[in-house]
């Protein structure tokens, strides 16, 4: 009796793509969608989210 590895399937694994070859499926990179008030003044930096307003966002910089 051999054990065979049936090759993955499902949605992102294998397909056209837009030039018509096939795809490899990568894992999404990690992402933080923030839903404020425009009064806020959200600023995001590489040092920290800032509000041009004042608003407090010491939750946001954690």
């Amino acid at each position: 009796m051999t054990d065979q590895v049936q090759p993955a399937q499902g949605p992102g694994l294998s397909g056209p793509g837009p030039d018509g070859a096939g795809f490899t499926y990568r894992g999404a990179e990690q992402e933080l969608i923030v839903v404020a008030r425009p009064e806020a003044g959200l600023r995001a930096r590489a040092e920290g989210v800032r509000s041009v307003t004042g608003a407090d966002v010491s939750a946001l910089d954690m």
